[in-house]
């Protein structure tokens, strides 16, 4: 595989061991979805991966246009056709043992197999505590993926995460539920991700003329709500059908029109 690191396109890249990134997780990141070779909503990802980047105090010495054309050399290179881009971003100097004030730009891209986009098995965990970078896709990403992981592991396709008993995300997406016509989502002050696929389901709905709201529930409004889905800018809305807890399994209406019409929108991008 072929990766671009730092303006350049090789097979054999390396991060310094001393670096921030490696030592501490002190970076950011986006995962993008890629469909007939083409970058999905890169402008987007582009502009939460500096706003992240400005919040961790990470530099990105690239521009857009740069970035666009790295992205592009790396989908060709691998002959990528329907897949995945990574872009990392992670900080040298954390005061101690490294103190180059520097960053290193990482561009990954691989062939992915297609996902299940309905009849989701999901799941509920802890929310992890985020303090002041809640909101922020930092490269410190284990608790987040070990909820998954764990949840995965028993089954689930995905797992909801909780605090002090409210809905705030899913691990590897953003949540939403429809009841009585009205889409809902949770606040980005419980500490949700304010991700692409949040920005793109939300505008979506604005655009149908659906009512949206935010709202800070506990679990039961899943339980007993009309359709779900969750959603990322790599996969795309996917519906769900059962949610799982330790009272038991909860089967959601089989008929999802809302999550039905996004998945539409979302394949005809």
């Amino acid at each position: 595989m072929a990766i671009w690191h730092n303006g350049n396109l090789s097979e054999t890249a390396s991060v310094d061991a001393s670096g921030a990134g490696l030592l501490l997780g002190w970076g950011v990141f986006t995962t993008l979805g890629i469909k007939a070779g083409r970058a999905l909503w890169l402008d987007q990802h582009l502009h939460r991966l500096r706003r992240d980047a400005a919040r961790c105090d990470v530099t990105i010495p690239f521009s857009d246009t740069e970035l666009h054309d790295a992205v592009s050399a790396v989908i060709g290179v691998n002959h990528i056709s329907d897949g995945l881009a990574r872009l990392t971003a992670t900080r040298r100097d954390d005061g101690r043992w490294n103190t180059a004030p520097a960053s290193d730009v990482t561009i990954l891209a691989l062939q992915s197999s297609p996902v299940k986009m309905r009849g989701l098995k999901v799941g509920f965990a802890t929310a992890p505590f985020q303090g002041e970078l809640s909101g922020v896709k930092t490269t410190s990403y284990l608790p987040y993926f070990w909820s998954w992981q764990q949840a995965h592991k028993q089954g689930f396709d995905e797992v909801v995460l909780l605090h002090n008993d409210l809905i705030v995300e899913a691990a590897r997406s953003s949540i939403f539920w429809a009841k009585a016509g009205v889409l809902y989502t949770s606040p980005l002050s419980l500490g949700a991700l304010d991700g692409i696929g949040r920005a793109l389901a939300i505008k979506w709905a604005q655009e149908q003329g659906i009512e949206f709201r935010t709202a800070e529930v506990p679990l039961t409004a899943l339980q007993n709500c009309d359709e779900a889905f969750v959603i990322s800018a790599a996969t795309g809305p996917r519906a769900i059908a059962t949610l799982s807890t330790l009272d038991g399994e909860t089967a959601l209406p089989e008929s999802q029109p809302i999550f039905e019409s996004s998945r539409a929108w979302w394949d005809a991008q």
